[in-house]
């Protein structure tokens, strides 16, 4: 009994251990690679959004349609501290801030950098930016719209479930403006933001 207890405990742990071993980054994340996902981010911003109180003051989705065009770069500079894969993609952009039941929607361009030198097994780490102009029927004061521009930046870890999915959770701060297309924009900032998300890369 215990022999079998002692071989199906081994066998559990191959069948963990083996793929994190089989995880190849080049090409995982191989030039001409395409990545599709979908996320979600809650935010918080304080007095000026309503309701200082909730701790979400606004919810996002997005979808993503993105390229790997270089496959992983950086492996002679600075002695690979910099080693990684840049994504560039597109990705609409719909917001709901939800003290004041108002909206944003948009199409941004979206760059992520996942950062390969610092993985830990299937676990990668990415820093990512993102800028989106749309359209608007948020009111707070100095931020005028209907047009507005939503830059996002932020960092997390992406976990590979397999060579074609993976799952992502990160932190993410937000600021919003009409760029100065009216005269009174002072802007609004979320200093904290959770993302969670999932991607499918295709060859």
């Amino acid at each position: 009994m215990i022999v079998k207890i002692a071989s199906l405990a081994a066998a559990a742990v191959l069948i963990v251990a083996v793929p994190a071993l089989a995880f190849d980054p080049e090409s995982e994340f191989a030039a001409g690679t395409w990545a599709i996902s979908a996320q979600t981010v809650w935010s918080h911003y304080g007095p000026r959004m309503g309701n200082d109180g909730a701790v979400v003051q606004s919810w996002n989705l997005s979808a993503e349609a993105a390229m790997l065009p270089f496959g992983v770069i950086g492996h002679e500079f600075m002695g690979g501290a910099l080693e990684g894969a840049p994504e560039i993609g597109l990705a609409p952009l719909f917001e709901h801030f939800q003290t004041l039941d108002q909206n944003f929607g948009g199409l941004g361009l979206k760059l992520r950098y996942y950062w390969i030198r610092y993985r830990v097994g299937r676990l990668v780490p990415w820093i990512e930016a993102s800028a989106t102009p749309g359209g608007t029927d948020l009111r707070v004061p100095y931020v005028p719209g209907p047009f507005m521009f939503v830059i996002e930046g932020g960092l997390g870890l992406s976990y590979f479930l397999s060579e074609r999915v993976a799952l992502y959770f990160g932190y993410q701060i937000q600021h919003i403006s009409n760029a100065w297309t009216h005269r009174d924009d002072r802007g609004l900032n979320s200093p904290a933001g959770v993302v969670i998300g999932v991607s499918w890369f295709l060859r």
